[in-house]
């Protein structure tokens, strides 16, 4: 059993964070993909029920991150550094990024989507 704390709910424009409730933040996909920040073409590298992972043309990697009813909840901007995303149960989804100059060093969180949790971030060395 996965049990995550600190929930923390928070909306990317333009790659700066700011709080926001989810419900203030519910675009749908065709909404993301029309806006596409700074008006760039999106280009999907992977998707799964509850995330998928885009890449601009201007080299810049973004990712949304859907509760159960597809509704986007958090959307971040990873910036030239890509976004590894998985499964780590039917509904836990495990989220890490690269950090440093090395491949090495990591931020890792996770999300459940049943619940609409996110927990801490681990940071790996």
């Amino acid at each position: 059993m996965v049990f995550l704390t600190a929930c923390n709910k928070e909306n990317i424009s333009d790659c700066v964070t700011s709080q926001q409730s989810r419900d203030d933040y519910t675009s749908s996909y065709e909404e993301h993909i029309e806006s596409s920040v700074n008006g760039d073409y999106l280009q999907i590298i992977e998707e799964s029920n509850y995330f998928k992972i885009y890449q601009g043309d201007d080299y810049l990697y973004y990712y949304d991150l859907y509760d159960t009813d597809h509704k986007i909840v958090k959307t971040d901007c990873t910036f030239v550094k890509p976004v590894d995303i998985s499964m780590l149960t039917d509904n836990v989804v495990a989220i890490s990024l690269q950090t440093g100059t090395g491949i090495e060093s990591r931020w890792t969180y996770y999300y459940d989507a049943e619940i609409v949790r996110f927990s801490d971030v681990f940071i790996v060395y």
